[in-house]
């Protein structure tokens, strides 16, 4: 047991934090891989020490964190400033509901977006501009790759809707 314990404080030593703050080290570090190790294959890419892009990392916010460990959010939003301005996190920019965002698309067909912040759970959807027929085959192959299961999913169901609507409408 003793082992154990030692075992356990080590990278707190290495990284130099206090037990709280290392807890929440911890947490940012599970949340961010989970995601992309929960449905890793011995052959899947990334399974070595290559950083993740912001595309397979998974996030957690500092509320979650209080929750999650019970203590303060005052206190989650020390460490993590003191995690971030360390290096040892990276904090991505927070998406702001309040902003307007004005897109003009160039050519007809559909075009997808998905909401960067919430990508993981799926937040996607079409712009459908004109004919947006004539570019289907072209989208259904760029969403073949599409990961994470939620957001390939979701993929999958609003194509669908598209599709169906193409249909109804006569086009294509």
């Amino acid at each position: 047991m003793q082992r154990s314990l030692i075992a356990q404080l080590e990278p707190q030593r290495i990284y130099g934090l206090r037990a709280e703050e290392f807890q929440v080290f911890l947490l940012v570090v599970v949340a961010t891989v989970q995601r992309h190790v929960r449905g890793a294959t011995p052959e899947s890419p990334k399974l070595d020490r290559t950083p993740l892009g912001p595309e397979d990392a998974g996030a957690i916010s500092r509320r979650r964190i209080a929750e999650t460990l019970g203590i303060p959010l005052e206190t989650v939003r020390r460490h993590v400033a003191k995690l971030v301005a360390r290096g040892l996190v990276v904090e991505r920019g927070q998406g702001r509901s309040d902003e307007a965002l004005t897109v003009q698309f160039a050519a007809e067909g559909a075009h997808g977006y998905f909401c960067q912040p919430h990508r993981v759970m799926g937040m996607m959807g079409f712009a459908l501009v004109g004919d947006f027929t004539g570019n289907l085959d072209a989208v259904r192959a760029a969403g073949e790759g599409l990961a994470p299961r939620p957001l390939k999913r979701r993929f999958d169901e609003l194509l669908a809707e598209v599709e169906a609507l193409a249909t109804r409408e006569g086009l294509g």
